[in-house]
């Protein structure tokens, strides 16, 4: 442990302001998704097959960064909740495909996340956003990146 005059305080840590930054989005993101009637997780993957539908399930957890298991049993509440369907065509890996219910649930939604974002990040110019996305999907990919076994 530093000694005191050395203590970085807690809001000077980059992982701090992330961590509360985070917090804070996915607190405004809840509040402004509420009345389109899909949970966030469920959300997300909604809007990923907006972006390309027909995704393999592997693919959806990838993306989302879930496991197998999760990225299942996000598909399958959408799934019973009439937003999705899935099939695995000739015998290939499972996919998923939006309905006419879930294309509207996810088109809202993503209209709905932008207006969080424009409100949240609308204190930076576009080429700080810019940056700040690029050096958090630095961050991301790093922290999602396997992580070796103890030598």
């Amino acid at each position: 442990m530093p000694p005191d005059d050395d203590l970085i305080p807690l809001e000077g840590l980059l992982a701090w302001r992330l961590s509360m930054a985070g917090h804070l989005l996915r607190r405004h993101t809840e509040q402004a998704i509420g009345p389109v009637g899909v949970p966030r997780p469920e959300l997300g993957v909604l809007i990923r097959l907006l972006e390309e539908d027909g995704l393999p399930e592997a693919e959806i957890g990838r993306r989302q960064r879930c496991g197998p298991t999760t990225a299942a049993a996000l598909l399958d509440r959408l799934e019973a909740g009439g937003l999705v369907r899935r099939g695995a065509p000739g015998g290939g890996p499972s996919r998923a495909w939006l309905t006419a219910a879930g294309r509207e649930a996810a088109e809202r939604g993503h209209a709905l996340v932008h207006e969080v974002e424009d409100a949240s990040f609308g204190v930076l110019s576009p080429a700080d956003r810019r940056r700040l996305a690029e050096l958090l999907g630095r961050v991301v990919d790093g922290l999602s990146a396997p992580v070796p076994p103890d030598a």
